[in-house]
């Protein structure tokens, strides 16, 4: 077991220098209480760090993203929101296929592999959970997946610490840097560090 908002506190806090780079700002609304959720929590981490860097990916320097937790109907909801351009209409019901990337006209956003998002899919379907989405082409997008919440679930107190996640990391070496961003784009999909050589 442990709590939804903690994890998103944590997976957040890792993925702000790579929210840094492009002058994207992490915001993580504050908890309204326990979140307990009965799985595994490195799985859920990765869904929650996809959906960040997919935010990411499409927002202008500057801007926001937005991350909450909450309540819903007894099961808890994670949502990542951006200011962005938006999904296609087109792409509903297939956002979520596998090598699908969401573009819209010249705001397509270079990098990764188009398996982030059937990756979280599985995994929180593997949980008895849903995943969806909310967007508004040019208004921005808002994707979020739910857990049931356990009725029974005792947490350890706010304070306590909690042990953090092993990270693995691949090298990935490369005689083409195309092949190298595609590669390493994979593997971060996958839920991997990486550490990047162009070989010459």
């Amino acid at each position: 077991r442990f709590d939804l908002h903690d994890l998103a506190a944590r997976v957040a806090e890792e993925s702000r220098p790579m929210a840094a780079v492009r002058a994207i700002e992490l915001r993580l609304a504050p908890a309204q209480g326990r979140a307990p959720i009965q799985g595994d929590p490195d799985r859920i981490g990765q869904v929650i760090a996809n959906l960040i860097s997919n935010a990411v990916k499409f927002s202008d320097a500057g801007d926001a993203v937005h991350l909450a937790v909450e309540e819903r109907d007894g099961r808890w909801r994670l949502s990542v929101r951006d200011n962005g351009p938006g999904v296609p209409s087109e792409l509903r019901g297939r956002i979520f296929g596998k090598f699908m990337q969401a573009e819209s006209g010249d705001h397509r956003r270079p990098g990764g592999s188009g398996l982030g998002l059937s990756i979280s899919k599985g995994i929180v379907e593997a949980h008895d959970g849903r995943i969806d989405y909310d967007s508004e082409q040019g208004g921005g997008s808002t994707f979020w997946f739910e857990l049931p919440a356990p009725e029974h679930a005792p947490m350890p107190e706010a304070d306590a610490p909690q042990p953090a996640a092993a990270r693995r990391c691949v090298l990935v070496c490369e005689d083409r840097s195309g092949r190298l961003a595609s590669t390493a784009g994979v593997c971060a999909d996958l839920g991997y560090d990486t550490v990047r050589v162009l070989s010459v």
